[in-house]
């Protein structure tokens, strides 16, 4: 995940807790969808 461009370890941390706990189902789960959240979305699917 730290290879998306976008994602740096804050949120690459907080994506693996959701995940963890099944939580994870759009983008926006992630947390605020800014400039860097619309680069990774091209790599990340849900």
């Amino acid at each position: 995940l730290l290879r998306v461009p976008g994602l740096g370890p804050v949120t690459v941390n907080r994506i693996l807790k959701k995940r963890r706990s099944g939580k994870l189902t759009r983008i926006r789960d992630i947390g605020k969808v800014g400039t860097l959240l619309c680069k990774a979305q091209n790599y990340l699917t849900f």
